[in-house]
Formats: structure tokens, sequence, C-alpha cells
């Protein structure tokens, strides 16, 4: 039987004591403790190695009680910031798409697909808030559809629209493709990475796509050090945001549930920054929703403006940090987002580069090449810098 505890925390006495011969000698000795880890014994008790142990078993089952108690502790913190978070969600979704779904177009682009021999699980045309047309095109998972391109040529042929192919998104049972009509505005992207000194592998992850709207993303996410390992969580940020967001999450609520998922990972420390850029083609408004990220600037007709934030990355805190800007653009306006890679010295020389050109390519290119010389320390990281110009749709 393990020994109980008493309310001063010391072991009893009688599981190693009352068969001892000595007992009634080391009657007045209550296992009183010193300032060290293992109590006083009287000199000549012969059960010394045994109490000892038993102290000792007694501390560890003390020290995992009290880890228990936190780690609870800690998992409920992040369990009530789930629950919040999917109250967002499930509060969001109303209002997170002003849409005027059409039956008719919709049975219009069924019908036109299976007449081609194409066969669709179902098909949802709407109009956008800007009234423009915008449909997916839904298939089983275990059907490979045909070309996007060509039922993007069959659909506009029947709707005698100029139709454009979206982002495939795809999930466990289904392949979602979207089309969307023209919009006013459209978007150029570019980047330039620079892997770390001796790796052959950026840990920087980028992406940029559209939704099922027209509404353009530019994510960018810098992992935890360089190389593979850190390729591998900022990999992981970028994939799920993609995900959430083309399946109809808002930008922050995709960031939080990146997070939570980041927090629960693994045991081992595991995070990285999530910058990204929500491009609104009708409105041409940019809104920036940054985490743990570096700068972003943004040449507006004569002037450059810095949107910066100071909060944690995604997956050090249970409440996710996040930081949101929203400015308005007009075509000409040019943006560039880069990684921690990119120093603050450089800042100023970005700055000329925006102001005393209008190709976004040499920009970029050029911001990547010269990012090692302004860097006043020792410090060796990957670079990645994406630019965005804003232009009219021909």
């Amino acid at each position: 039987m393990r020994s109980a505890e008493k309310s001063n925390g010391i072991p009893e006495r009688k599981t190693v004591c009352e068969k001892c011969a000595r007992n009634k000698v080391c009657e007045r000795f209550n296992c009183e403790i010193s300032t060290g880890l293992v109590p006083e014994l009287p000199e000549k008790c012969v059960k010394k190695r045994e109490l000892a142990a038993e102290y000792e078993q007694m501390l560890r089952e003390r020290t995992v009680s009290n880890l228990m108690k936190l780690r609870f502790a800690h998992e409920r913190s992040q369990l009530n910031e789930q629950l919040k978070l999917t109250g967002d969600i499930l509060r969001n979704i109303p209002v997170s798409r002003e849409a005027r779904y059409s039956s008719a177009v919709s049975s219009k682009i069924m019908s036109v697909l299976v007449s081609h021999g194409i066969k669709p699980l179902r098909t949802d045309a709407f109009y956008t808030a800007s009234n423009r047309l915008a449909a997916e095109i839904y298939f089983d998972i275990s059907q490979i559809p045909p070309a996007g391109s060509r039922i993007r040529d069959l659909v506009s042929d029947e709707l005698r629209l100029h139709l454009i192919e979206g982002t495939a998104v795809a999930s466990s049972r289904e392949i979602r493709l979207s089309l969307y009509q023209k919009p006013e505005y459209t978007f150029k992207v570019c980047s330039a990475l620079v892997c770390a000194e001796g790796e052959d592998v950026s840990g920087d992850s980028n992406a940029a796509f559209t939704d099922s709207t027209g509404v353009c993303y530019i994510v960018l996410s810098d992992g935890m050090g360089t190389g593979k390992s850190a390729a591998v969580d900022s990999h992981m940020v970028i994939g799920l945001f993609k995900r959430l967001v083309c399946g109809g999450m808002d930008c922050v609520s995709a960031v939080k549930m990146a997070n939570s998922v980041m927090l629960n990972k693994s045991q081992d420390e595991s995070f990285a920054t999530l910058d990204a850029l929500c491009l609104d083609p009708d409105r041409c408004s940019v809104t920036s929703v940054k985490s743990g990220a570096a700068a972003t600037l943004i040449r507006h007709g004569d002037s450059v403006m810095k949107i910066s934030s100071a909060n944690f990355p995604i997956g050090i805190s249970e409440t996710a940090e996040i930081s949101v800007a929203e400015h308005r653009l007009e075509a000409g306006d040019m943006l560039i987002m880069f990684s921690d890679g990119i120093s603050e010295n450089e800042y100023m020389f970005i700055k000329e580069l925006l102001l005393s050109d209008n190709d976004i390519n040499d920009i970029v290119s050029e911001t990547a090449l010269k990012a090692s010389s302004f860097v006043q320390t020792t410090h060796n990281d990957d670079v990645t810098v994406i630019g965005v110009k804003i232009m009219n749709y021909q």
C-alpha cells in the first residue's frame, strides 16, 4: 500500500516503520522535513533507505499531480477559445456572402454540361453584391472532372458571358470548380525567394489563389528557423488557410482556426507567421491580415505607406493575435510583402524603387537580390518577396 500523505505533506510512518524492530525507540520521530529533499531521520534508523524512497515517490506523485492540473487548465483554455471561435464562425455564416442565388442559371449550366457528357453532382449559380455572375460546380471526389477550361468554355458560350476559371478546391468527398464573370480590376502577382545560406529548401511558403467570386488572396508564411522543418510549419499554415477561405470562411476566423491547429499539432514548439492580403476586384480594396508578420509597403498614387503589426506568430498563444487593416486602391497601385529575411534597413530602398519604377517584376527581383547587403548581423534567414500590381481588366 502506498503511503498516505498527511496535511503537512509528509508520508505516514507506519507503512515503513510499523514492522521495524526499532519502532518503539523511534516513536517520537514524525518524519519532520529538513530543508533538503529527504527528511531528517534518527541516526540509528535502520529504515533510512526505505523511508527516503517512500518520500521521493511521494514527491514524484505530487509533481505529476501538479503537472496534470496545469495541463488540464491549459487544455480547458484551448477548448474555451475553440468554442468561442466556432460561435464566431456560425454567426458570420449568414452574412459572409451577399449573394442572390439563381435556380434558372444553375439549371441551364447543369443542362449544357450534361448534354456534353459531363455529369456534376450539382451546380450553384449566384450574383455577387456587385451583380457579377459566379457559379460553383461540384463533382464526386472519385470522378475526375474534365479540364476546367473546357467547362468554362461550354458555360461561357451557353450564357454568352466572359467567364474566368477560379481555383479548384477538393474536400474528402467533393471537388469544386468555380467560374465567375470578369470583374473591373485584376491583379498581377510575382515573387522571388532566396534560401538561407547552406539550405536547399526555403522555410517560407506562399500562395496566390481566388475564391469562387474572384476575390484574390496572397498569403505568405515564415516558419520558425530555416530549412525543411520550418517549411513544414509554414506550408501547413498556408494550406489550412487556403482550404478554410476557399470553403467560405472569413480571413480572421481562418487565421484563428489555423492557430488552434498549430497549438495542438505536437508537443514541440511549433509556430509560423501569417501574412495575408485579400484583394477585392470590385471595390478595388485590400484587406491586410497579419499574425507576427513583417510589414507590407503600398504605393498609392505618389506616396508609400507601411502596414505593420506587433503581435505573435501563429501557434504561440491560445488566443490568436491578429492585426487587420483595410485600404482603398486604384489601378497602378503596387504592394510589396516580404518575410523576416528582409531587414527594416531596406525599407527606404524599397520605397525608392516603388516611387521610381512601374515594373513590379523588377522591384521584386531587386528587393530580393539586395536583401543580404542591408543585414548588419551574421543572422542568415530565408528571403521571400511578393509583389502585386493593380490593373484594369482588359
